[in-house]
């Protein structure tokens, strides 16, 4: 049995006694053709972000229904609300579970703790040693040096001499650049 969902806004100047009505039709709908509503939710009157059909305002309304009938109530239910005038937009999603997922530690961590942990918490007697006799461990963050067989690179800053312009050459400087050669 597939699960769906699906969103309708209905016209945000009905009352709550025909948006109610509206939301039976859609049930009726659903159900007539083979889908069965495990519920309903209603989120309320909701300012739309722009204008839909010359209305500022809907109501929406969640209806969450499972079908074996196939696309038939998909496509029964698409065209009622395609036809109906006071429901103003509509999506039909396939509803899909997600099942919340636990956070794991990365490998070669234990109890959550960073290699920056690990080394602040030696013993008093590795970090006093002098470096050639202890082995402690790296710390995370190293410096990065160019590999022996990499050219190191070289900025070099060029500074162009100065252009020297005739004294009677027209500028250029936004117009069409016939106009400015010829001088009119």
């Amino acid at each position: 049995m597939s699960n769906y969902e699906c969103v309708v806004i209905f016209d945000g100047l009905l009352t709550e006694d025909d948006n109610k009505v509206l939301q039976d039709r859609v049930q009726e709908v659903i159900t007539k053709n083979g889908g069965e509503v495990s519920r309903i939710d209603p989120w309320g009157k909701r300012h739309l972000a722009y204008e839909i059909k010359r209305c500022r305002e809907g109501y929406y309304t969640v209806f969450y229904f499972s079908t074996n009938a196939g696309l038939k109530v998909i496509q029964e239910l698409d065209r009622f609300c395609h036809i109906e005038e006071k429901i103003l937009r509509h999506i039909i999603n396939h509803e899909i579970k997600v099942k919340p997922v636990e956070a794991k530690a990365p490998s070669g961590e234990a109890g959550g703790q960073g290699e920056a942990d690990k080394v602040k918490e030696a013993p008093a007697e590795e970090k006093s040693a002098p470096s050639s006799q202890s082995i402690s461990p790296q710390p995370a963050m190293t410096e990065l040096k160019p590999a022996e067989d990499e050219p190191t690179p070289v900025v070099v800053k060029v500074e162009a001499a100065p252009s020297e312009k005739p004294a009677d050459s027209p500028s250029v400087s936004g117009g069409d650049t016939a106009e400015a050669q010829t001088g009119s």
